[in-house]
Protein backbone atom coordinates (compact mmCIF):
# COMPACT_ATOMS: atom_id res chain seq x y z
CA UNK A 1 0.00 0.00 0.00
CA UNK A 2 2.73 2.19 0.20
CA UNK A 3 2.26 5.06 -2.07
CA UNK A 4 -1.13 5.29 -2.47
CA UNK A 5 -2.39 9.11 -1.96
CA UNK A 6 -5.61 8.74 0.44
CA UNK A 7 -7.64 10.98 3.04
CA UNK A 8 -8.56 14.44 2.88
CA UNK A 9 -7.38 17.53 5.14
CA UNK A 10 -7.99 20.97 5.52
CA UNK A 11 -4.73 23.68 4.92
CA UNK A 12 -4.00 27.53 4.03
CA UNK A 13 -2.43 28.70 1.19
CA UNK A 14 -0.38 31.52 2.44
CA UNK A 15 -0.09 35.08 1.01
CA UNK A 16 2.07 34.25 -2.13
CA UNK A 17 -0.63 31.13 -3.15
CA UNK A 18 1.53 28.57 -1.26
CA UNK A 19 0.47 25.19 -0.52
CA UNK A 20 2.46 23.38 2.24
CA UNK A 21 2.21 19.49 1.12
CA UNK A 22 1.21 17.23 4.07
CA UNK A 23 3.99 14.24 5.25
CA UNK A 24 1.21 11.81 4.54
CA UNK A 25 1.19 12.97 0.82
CA UNK A 26 5.31 13.66 0.58
CA UNK A 27 5.95 10.14 0.12
CA UNK A 28 3.08 8.96 -2.89
CA UNK A 29 3.65 12.43 -4.79
CA UNK A 30 7.13 12.26 -4.78
CA UNK A 31 10.52 15.03 -4.51
CA UNK A 32 8.60 16.01 -8.33
CA UNK A 33 5.44 16.13 -9.68
CA UNK A 34 3.05 17.23 -12.30
CA UNK A 35 0.23 20.21 -11.36
CA UNK A 36 -2.17 20.17 -13.85
CA UNK A 37 -6.50 20.89 -14.16
CA UNK A 38 -8.31 18.27 -13.08
CA UNK A 39 -12.02 17.16 -14.70
CA UNK A 40 -14.00 19.08 -12.17
CA UNK A 41 -13.64 22.43 -10.19
CA UNK A 42 -10.42 21.34 -8.62
CA UNK A 43 -6.28 20.63 -9.38
CA UNK A 44 -4.66 17.27 -9.93
CA UNK A 45 -1.43 16.51 -8.65
CA UNK A 46 -0.09 13.26 -10.37
CA UNK A 47 3.38 12.26 -8.83
CA UNK A 48 5.97 11.80 -12.30
CA UNK A 49 4.86 8.10 -13.13
CA UNK A 50 1.21 8.13 -12.90
CA UNK A 51 1.20 11.26 -14.92
CA UNK A 52 3.40 9.61 -17.65
CA UNK A 53 0.66 7.19 -17.53
CA UNK A 54 -2.37 9.81 -17.82
CA UNK A 55 -0.20 11.23 -20.65
CA UNK A 56 0.07 8.23 -22.91
CA UNK A 57 -3.71 7.31 -22.69
CA UNK A 58 -4.40 10.70 -23.85
CA UNK A 59 -1.28 11.16 -26.05
CA UNK A 60 -3.38 8.11 -28.04
CA UNK A 61 -6.31 10.17 -28.99
CA UNK A 62 -6.57 11.03 -32.70
CA UNK A 63 -5.31 15.01 -33.28
CA UNK A 64 -7.28 15.20 -36.10
CA UNK A 65 -10.54 15.34 -34.07
CA UNK A 66 -11.35 18.58 -32.50
CA UNK A 67 -12.79 17.81 -29.16
CA UNK A 68 -9.50 15.29 -28.53
CA UNK A 69 -7.54 18.37 -29.51
CA UNK A 70 -9.58 20.51 -26.53
CA UNK A 71 -9.12 17.47 -24.32
CA UNK A 72 -5.21 17.08 -24.80
CA UNK A 73 -4.90 21.44 -24.53
CA UNK A 74 -6.91 21.39 -21.20
CA UNK A 75 -4.32 19.09 -19.49
CA UNK A 76 -1.26 20.07 -20.56
CA UNK A 77 -1.13 23.59 -21.15
CA UNK A 78 -2.06 23.39 -17.65
CA UNK A 79 1.10 21.07 -16.80
CA UNK A 80 3.59 21.99 -14.77
CA UNK A 81 6.36 20.07 -12.76
CA UNK A 82 6.71 20.67 -9.15
CA UNK A 83 9.38 20.83 -6.96
CA UNK A 84 8.96 21.76 -3.45
CA UNK A 85 11.13 23.87 -1.68
CA UNK A 86 12.96 22.78 2.19
CA UNK A 87 9.55 23.43 3.71
CA UNK A 88 8.05 20.87 1.04
CA UNK A 89 5.66 24.14 -0.19
CA UNK A 90 4.23 24.68 -3.86
CA UNK A 91 3.22 27.29 -5.44
CA UNK A 92 -0.25 27.31 -7.27
CA UNK A 93 -0.60 29.84 -10.07
CA UNK A 94 -2.92 32.77 -10.00
CA UNK A 95 -4.42 31.66 -13.14
CA UNK A 96 -4.90 28.34 -11.67
CA UNK A 97 -6.09 29.56 -8.43
CA UNK A 98 -8.91 31.81 -10.30
CA UNK A 99 -9.82 29.00 -12.12
CA UNK A 100 -11.21 27.19 -9.82
CA UNK A 101 -12.01 29.40 -7.40
CA UNK A 102 -9.30 28.56 -4.94
CA UNK A 103 -8.61 31.29 -2.22
CA UNK A 104 -7.44 30.47 0.95
CA UNK A 105 -8.68 27.31 2.24
CA UNK A 106 -8.04 24.35 0.55
CA UNK A 107 -9.25 20.79 0.81
CA UNK A 108 -6.41 18.07 -0.27
CA UNK A 109 -8.01 14.86 -1.42
CA UNK A 110 -5.83 11.82 -2.13
CA UNK A 111 -7.60 9.59 -4.64
CA UNK A 112 -5.21 6.65 -4.52
CA UNK A 113 -2.45 7.38 -7.51
CA UNK A 114 -3.05 10.90 -7.44
CA UNK A 115 -4.37 13.97 -5.34
CA UNK A 116 -6.87 16.79 -6.04
CA UNK A 117 -6.49 20.08 -4.60
CA UNK A 118 -10.07 21.91 -4.20
CA UNK A 119 -11.39 25.26 -2.51
CA UNK A 120 -12.89 24.34 0.91
CA UNK A 121 -16.30 25.24 -0.87
CA UNK A 122 -16.21 23.53 -4.27
CA UNK A 123 -15.14 20.93 -1.67
CA UNK A 124 -17.75 21.03 0.56
CA UNK A 125 -20.43 21.55 -2.12
CA UNK A 126 -18.92 18.36 -4.09
CA UNK A 127 -19.09 16.22 -1.40
CA UNK A 128 -22.54 16.85 0.04
CA UNK A 129 -23.81 15.93 -3.25
CA UNK A 130 -21.92 12.30 -3.49
CA UNK A 131 -23.29 12.14 -0.07
CA UNK A 132 -27.19 12.92 -0.96
CA UNK A 133 -26.43 10.80 -3.87
CA UNK A 134 -24.07 7.76 -2.76
CA UNK A 135 -26.73 5.15 -3.27
CA UNK A 136 -27.49 5.61 -6.52
CA UNK A 137 -23.77 6.33 -7.47
CA UNK A 138 -22.97 3.01 -6.26
CA UNK A 139 -25.71 1.27 -7.92
CA UNK A 140 -24.21 2.77 -11.37
CA UNK A 141 -20.95 2.01 -10.47
CA UNK A 142 -22.33 -1.54 -10.07
CA UNK A 143 -23.86 -1.96 -12.91
CA UNK A 144 -20.79 -0.70 -14.84
CA UNK A 145 -18.14 -2.61 -12.92
CA UNK A 146 -20.55 -5.75 -13.34
CA UNK A 147 -19.77 -6.39 -16.88
CA UNK A 148 -16.17 -5.61 -16.30
CA UNK A 149 -15.77 -7.99 -13.99
CA UNK A 150 -17.95 -11.26 -15.05
CA UNK A 151 -20.34 -10.71 -11.84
Amino acid sequence: MTGLLLGQSNHSLDAKGRLIVPIRLRQGLGAQFIMCNGHGDYIQLFPLDQFEKFAATVSELDVSDEENRQYQNFFFASASVCEPDGQYRIVIPQQMREEKGIDKEVVLVGNMTSAQLWSKEAWDAHYKNTCDNISDISKNISRKTAGVSGR
